[in-house]
């Protein structure tokens, strides 16, 4: 007697923010977004935000008429939206002036945002997003999942309009299962091929595994095989590899030509460069993909 699949349940993305700043880093970051609005029926909020201080002109001077410079950016917010690939989406666009992380933490919470979704230039440490210094904020304090696009990630958005292949790094940790979770949510909605991976890394081998490369890849191939059992009726892929995780996690979405990844993030303050926290940092830089990063 066959199995009924369980139930999956798919990612809530009813409302969806996309910050821009009008770069083409930023513009490049919009095709996903709509993509994702268009395949789960979402709102689309367009938001700009320009700073508290105002502009400064090229003689030094300040910017005369910040009644002038709200309404280019209005302006060229509206044709944006307008010349977005799905504008028949459902789609609200507004300009606002303050601080970006307080703005966008302020119309995350009032538009009971599900995703968050900026592009980024990923320069020095990831210290330049497209929303300026302030946007590691985003990434580290939001309260719902950010997807990011970087520099080394297509800017032509989904040629299926889906996600075909999304790769789900996993350390086992408790944190680890909501993002799985999602992933598999993501997966069910797109019909993907999910790619779990775990990386070995030489702390692991050592302490866990006295240093037997056997053992040190059959027990997280084994583990990686039970997260996501056969009736679920998604296709799998198993990769595990040794090594420093952040660089074998994008080799692995390259080399898998991933059109996702999704990953865990934790919160608080900047990266530190060879912390723990630097590994969502730099995959989020140097992704040939999109990454959905998910706090916790």
């Amino acid at each position: 007697m066959a199995h009924a699949s369980p139930a999956i349940p798919l990612p809530h993305l009813e409302n969806i923010l996309f910050a821009t700043d009008f770069s083409p880093i930023s513009q490049g970051a919009m095709p996903y977004a709509c993509a994702i609005a268009k395949r789960f029926g979402s709102t689309l909020h367009f938001v700009h935000v320009i700073g508290p201080k105002r502009m400064i002109g090229p003689l030094g001077a300040t910017y005369a008429d910040p009644d002038g410079e709200e309404e280019s950016a209005r302006r060229r917010l509206s044709e944006l939206t307008e010349a977005s690939p799905h504008n028949h989406l459902r789609n609200y666009s507004v300009v606002c002036r303050g601080e970006i992380w307080d703005v966008v933490s302020h119309l995350a919470s009032e538009w009971n945002i599900d995703l968050i979704v900026v592009g980024t230039h990923g320069r020095h440490g990831f210290k330049q997003l497209m929303l300026g210094s302030v946007a590691e904020q985003i990434f580290r304090r939001a309260k719902c999942p950010v997807l990011t696009v970087g520099p080394a990630a297509s800017k032509e958005g989904l040629s299926s309009s889906r996600f075909s292949k999304i790769l789900v790094p996993t350390d086992f940790s408790a944190a680890s299962k909501d993002v799985l979770n999602y992933a598999v949510g993501m997966a069910c909605a797109n019909n993907s091929t999910v790619i779990l991976f775990h990386a070995i890394t030489e702390e692991e081998l050592e302490t866990q595994c006295g240093g037997n490369l056997h053992n040190a890849f059959a027990e997280p191939n084994a583990r990686l095989s039970e997260l996501l059992p056969d009736n679920l009726g998604l296709s799998r892929e198993i990769v595990v590899k040794r090594g420093l995780p952040a660089e074998l996690i994008v080799q692995s979405a390259t080399e898998a030509q991933a059109d996702l990844i999704i990953m865990g993030a934790r919160r608080g303050a900047s990266a530190a460069a060879h912390s723990p926290r630097a590994i969502a940092h730099v995959v989020v830089c140097e992704a040939p993909c999109p990454v959905i990063t998910i706090g916790h």
